[in-house]
């Protein structure tokens, strides 16, 4: 159930701003014509159509202004990918990240910020400068090759992404409240009524 999607593509989803990684991601597509290339910008369909007038886009890179349903990408998509510059733009929380480890998609992310915390390095997917083009290139080749390596990543990625579920956040709260096998409650602290604030008669 974990196979790769054929073809090979990989997918990501920013702003249309250099810092997020959009000069990376065309260098990447150039470098790897074997595979197919899917970005989604948060802009509009006229600053997307007026953004490839003015940059040469390679022939396997696809560009798509900003959607309301991301499901049909992430249902084509083979890796879910974040560029971000580490020293220009610390991610906080990658959702499009999360977004693509509940697809069972392998991910591949800057090595800090929010998006880091969420993937595990060599398990759901990979920490890497976008920068690093070489080891960019090197990653997607071995989940692009090798079947059995990516399908094990896939299934790590969608358990991963199980652990950020709400009902999992309340379970882990609760946990954290309940006293531990063995341990007394915790004493609750008796609130103290309320004082009512009298207001002197006015005066005659």
């Amino acid at each position: 159930p974990y196979a790769s999607p054929r073809p090979f593509v990989v997918l990501m989803a920013c702003s249309l701003r250099d810092y997020k990684g959009v000069p990376e991601f065309f260098a990447l597509a150039r470098s790897l014509p074997e595979m197919a290339f899917e970005l989604v910008l948060n802009a509009s369909p006229a600053a997307v159509t007026d953004y490839v007038a003015r940059h040469s886009v390679p022939n396997n890179l696809r560009l798509f202004p900003a959607t309301a349903d991301m499901h049909p990408h992430y249902h084509r998509a083979a890796v879910v990918v974040n560029l971000s510059r580490p020293d220009e733009w610390v991610e906080t929380f990658g959702m499009t990240v999360l977004e693509g480890l509940a697809y069972g998609r392998p991910v591949i992310v800057p090595p800090v910020g929010g998006v880091a915390e969420v993937n595990v390095h060599t398990h759901t997917g990979f920490a890497i400068d976008g920068r690093d083009q070489k080891a960019l290139q090197h990653a997607l080749r071995l989940l692009h090759r090798n079947g059995p390596f990516y399908a094990r990543m896939a299934a790590a990625a969608r358990q991963r992404a199980a652990v950020f579920a709400p009902e999992r956040f309340a379970e882990q709260v609760l946990a954290g409240l309940l006293p531990a096998p063995g341990q007394p409650a915790a004493p609750r602290v008796a609130q103290q009524p309320a004082r009512t604030k009298h207001r002197e008669p006015a005066a005659a």
